[in-house]
């Protein structure tokens, strides 16, 4: 889950274009059985076929910004894999883009008590 977190803000900020005020926010709204994580920033933005390929493997929009095409795909499975949901929106072009993360409840819990767990074996062994 943090490398979903760490990519979606490196593409925020990559992909920021040549707005004079950049703005990233991460947001969290809880739910009764979900967690919804909304990143959004007032980049560059994207048209509606754009967001349609989006989760597409090896699809790049953008030829002026070092890429593989892989990073949103990878993202996507690793979002399903938890049991998630991603989903992207942009009122187009040069009007930024919002990322939307949504997670059970269940899971978030989940990967909580996994962390901790690490940390305390981590800690232990040292």
């Amino acid at each position: 889950i943090i490398q979903v977190f760490g990519n979606l803000l490196d593409n925020a900020i990559k992909y920021m274009g040549n707005q004079t005020d950049p703005i990233i926010s991460v947001t969290c709204e809880e739910g009764s059985e979900t967690n919804t994580f909304l990143i959004r920033d007032n980049g560059s933005g994207m048209d509606k076929n754009a967001i349609e390929k989006l989760f597409t493997p090896f699809k790049r929009f953008h030829s002026g910004v070092k890429g593989t095409g892989l990073g949103l795909y990878m993202i996507k499975k690793i979002v399903d894999s938890h049991g998630g949901t991603i989903l992207a929106e942009s009122e187009g072009k040069e009007k930024g883009t919002t990322f939307k993360l949504i997670f059970p409840k269940s899971e978030i819990k989940a990967l909580a008590d996994k962390d901790i767990t690490a940390e305390v074996e981590l800690q232990v062994s040292i």
